[in-house]
């Protein structure tokens, strides 16, 4: 998601997606750190499953990256740990062992994936982005400029400390168009996006349209325009 430079506090005003990357090789381990961050990931490091148990009760992870050879408590009664505890994790497993077996008992014990060592970067990044996907993990779900605030898994929607309360499909409405902020969206891709009823009355859109206008009328980042026979813009109030 971008925005012109001067509506941004800083770079982490979009929030990353967070993986816990638990791999005992110390080179290693910041080597794929290095990796991570590059991509735009934020990495969390452990270096062996028990320290991985005891900061993932305070931490919420999107993704688990694990290695298989590790002191105190190994990548296997990790993931038997993990998966007891949280199903909806997605679990890459790394390792320099490529036998078939060591590959199957991951996957028994509820990894998601298996990724050979040494392995290429790309296809480490590749794989986690599927994995992501898979679970349907939003990559960016965080808009953040100014004093305006949304988080698309939250559902919740900020205006300096006041919360403004939509509903869904508002919420989804409001949150496309400010991705796609000063971009103007047809009524067209608005329904295709966001409605799946076949027989559609486009006027439902102007309906939502008006009330999030109404519901939003106090932030002061940002307004909804109406390009008339077009569709709609979220355009981005600059205050110089």
């Amino acid at each position: 998601i971008l925005f012109k430079k001067k509506h941004l506090r800083e770079k982490s005003a979009i929030i990353m997606t967070k993986i816990l990357l638990i791999e005992d090789n110390i080179m290693e381990s910041n080597m794929y750190k290095e990796v991570l961050s590059l991509y735009g990931f934020e990495c969390c490091q452990c270096f062996n499953g028990e320290q991985a148990t005891k900061l993932i009760e305070k931490v919420k992870f999107d993704l688990l990256v694990v290695d298989v050879m590790m002191p105190v408590m190994d990548g296997y009664e990790f993931v038997s740990l993990v998966r007891r505890l949280y199903k909806e994790i997605p679990i890459l497993m790394i390792s320099a062992n490529n036998m078939i077996n060591n590959r199957l008992k991951g996957f028994e014990l509820g990894i998601d994936d298996f990724l050979v060592k040494p392995f290429n970067n790309n296809e480490f990044i590749y794989r986690i982005k599927a994995l992501l996907r898979r679970y349907n993990i939003n990559l960016n779900h965080i808009i953040d400029f100014s004093d305006t605030y949304l988080d698309s898994q939250k559902m919740l929607f900020k205006y300096k400390d006041e919360i403004i309360h939509l509903t869904e499909k508002e919420f989804n409405l409001l949150f496309k168009l400010l991705v796609n902020q000063n971009k103007v969206l047809t009524k067209e891709q608005l329904i295709d996006d966001l409605w799946t009823d076949v027989d559609f009355d486009s006027n439902v859109v102007e309906s939502q349209i008006s009330r999030i206008k109404r519901k939003t009328k106090i932030d002061q980042d940002f307004r909804i325009v109406n390009i008339r026979n077009i569709g709609y813009m979220a355009e981005v109030i600059d205050e110089n």
